[in-house]
This record gives C-alpha cells, structure tokens and sequence, in this order.
C-alpha cells in the first residue's frame, strides 16, 4: 500500500532569497536520522544567491509517518509532489548520505539543474554495511537511537559543539529504529548507480577530509562512472561538511553551480578503464598484503613476542627458559606457534619475517 501525499504532512520551510534577482531554488535533502535543521548553518550563505527549501522526510523531525510503508521510492514521490505542489522551478538538489538516494530516484521525472551529493553510498560493499548495522543496533535499543547518536555525533563531525549536538541529537531520537535500519539497507543501491550512469545533468560530490565513514578515497572512485561530475574535498571536516565548514561549502557550492562540469574527454575509448582497473588492481593487491600482513601481527601473544625478542638477541631455547622461568619444551612449543603463524621452517625465517612485519627490531 502506498500513501497519500498530503502537504500538511510534510514539515518544510520555504526561504525567499535576499536577492530580488535570484530565480533559482536549492533544495535540500538531509541524511537518515536528521533533520531539516542539520543545514541552519549553511542556509545564510546561500540565501543571496538562491530561494531555499528544506523539509523533513516522513518519519523524521516534524513531518509526520504514513499508513503505508516508507521506502525510497515513497519519499522520492514525496519530493516531486512538494516541487509541483510548491510550484517550483529552476532548481538543484543538494542531498547527504542516504538522503541522497531520495534525489537521485526524484531526479529521473525532474526538470533538474544539477545535483549535489555529499557522502552517499554509491559504491558501499553490502558485507560492510551488514557489519555497520548489525554493531550499530548494538549501540541503540528498540524504543530510540539515542545512544546510537551519542557515539555517532564525535565521528560526523569534526568539532562537535554543544550546538551540534543538540541539533543532532534531538533529530536522531524522532526516527524509530526500525525505519531507520529499514532505509539504511542498501538493496537498491545497484539501481542508484544505473540512474547516475544516465544523467546528464551536472554532478558535484562533496565530502569532507576527515570523514572516516565514507572517506575520499572511496568516495572519488564514483567519478569513474557519472559522466558530468566534479569532486570537491572539504577540509577540516567530517561527515556533516555543512556543520563544519558551512561558508567554504557555500562557496564550493556556488562556484559549481555558476561553472557546471563538462563531459570529460579521453585519450581513448579504452585508455581510462584500463587505467583504472590496473590502478585498482595493484591497490587491491597492497592492502590485501597489509591486511594479511596487521592480522599476522594481532595474532602473535605478548609471550610469543617477547620469545622474539629473545631469539633475535641471539639467545638459545634453554637460555629463553631459564629468563622466562619456563621449561625448555614450553619454549618450543611457542616457537612452534610462531612458526606455524608466519608459515615459516625454522627460526632464522621466523625473525626475517618479524623483521619485515616490524615486530622485533632489525640489528
């Protein structure tokens, strides 16, 4: 069952610009689990240039659930309605996280300018966000998110403020857990990445240099499959770029809209691919290393360790026993351990291997 758009449910407030002249509106769409408010500070900087509007989607801050269920398509359909009802045109969406997946759905039946989108989850392994959800309902309970948000508040934001976290908070405890795991599965998230790959209106991702949740380094790589997008870094902030660093945002934001990417060119038709997956290629095969490379190092034991250490000083089985006031055998037994742990024969291999690991010290 799909429900009724009523406009007296949806919370929004509309912000002529300041300047007469201004005939474009920016649209913004918050994260899941917040609300309108999360873009105050930005909204000053932004008024001369643009008319704003900005709500709450259903189930969050003010604007009130439905007898249906509330899925992306819902709240997508929800936007499109409150754009006609509101009778707006000449406008750009500047969504943030999950929120973004409601402009990008929104976006395929809108006359759209350009589309903002700051650290939504394009490109984010399913296995991954199993493991967030099922370590974030751990932190929160059945009734609230509130101690979800708790822990969450210091992560999205670079500084936090008690400003920040008022607004945050509040926000956070009005949406029921179950919507909000609900939306934060990203079963669709192949269908978001197919509608990117069709616009052609202008794109600009945006995420912060200090964001730990969606890093830039993850989040660049959605340029290689949106065909007129820009990739801005905002520094000295997380998550909530617009909490953080509002008038360089409000900036960026301006000199996008004002100067709109162009499709990029290549050298040739296969040039880029090829590129990118040897890129990708050689990058993965490092950080598979270092990840094998950090699990071997968390499984040596502290006892084994100093047992290294012995043994790259030069000191013999019986010599290591007598230190630790351990027998013989006990000592060869953590030897063997160690052996078996880096896959090696014999104890000359063992320290080689705890050399290059940066375990023991390299004489």
């Amino acid at each position: 069952m799909t429900h009724k758009f009523d406009l007296q449910s949806i919370y929004y407030k509309w912000i002529e610009s300041t300047n007469d002249a201004s005939a474009d509106t920016l649209i913004f769409i918050h994260g899941l689990g917040h609300d309108h408010r999360t873009w105050n500070y930005i909204i000053p900087y932004l008024n001369e240039s643009f008319n704003i509007l900005t709500y709450d989607l259903r189930g969050h801050g003010k604007s009130s659930e439905t007898d249906g269920a509330i899925t992306f398509d819902s709240l997508a359909q929800d936007l499109r309605l409150l754009i006609k009802e509101l009778d707006i045109s000449n406008f750009h969406i500047f969504a943030q996280g999950l929120g973004g997946y409601v402009g990008i759905q929104a976006a395929s039946q809108l006359n759209l300018k350009s589309l903002i989108l700051v650290g939504v989850p394009i490109n984010f392994p399913n296995s991954l966000v199993n493991q967030i959800i099922k370590r974030e309902k751990s932190q929160s309970d059945e009734i609230s998110l509130l101690s979800l948000a708790e822990k969450m508040i210091n992560i999205i934001c670079y500084k936090t403020t008690e400003e920040k976290k008022e607004i945050l908070l509040d926000a956070y405890k009005k949406v029921k857990p179950e919507l909000y795991y609900k939306l934060f599965n990203l079963d669709n998230s192949d269908s978001i990445k197919e509608s990117l790959a069709q616009v052609d209106f202008p794109i600009l991702l945006m995420s912060g240099a200090e964001d730990s949740i969606y890093p830039p380094e993850v989040f660049s790589f959605n340029l290689n499959f949106i065909k007129q997008a820009r990739y801005y870094i905002v520094p000295d902030a997380s998550y909530m770029i617009q909490l953080d660093q509002p008038e360089l945002v409000s900036e960026m934001v301006k000199r996008f809209i004002k100067n709109p990417p162009k499709q990029q060119k290549s050298l040739s038709s296969n040039y880029r691919k090829e590129l990118l997956i040897e890129w990708h290629t050689s990058i993965g095969d490092f950080l598979h290393d270092d990840l094998i490379n950090q699990e071997l190092i968390e499984a040596i034991t502290p006892r084994e360790l100093k047992v290294l250490e012995l043994l790259n000083i030069g000191l013999t089985n019986k010599q290591i026993a007598d230190k630790l006031c351990l027998t013989e055998g006990t000592v060869k037994g953590y030897n063997h351990n160690i052996y078996s742990k880096f896959q090696v024969n014999n104890r000359t291999q063992a320290l080689q291997k705890a050399r290059k690991l940066k375990i023991i010290r390299d004489y």
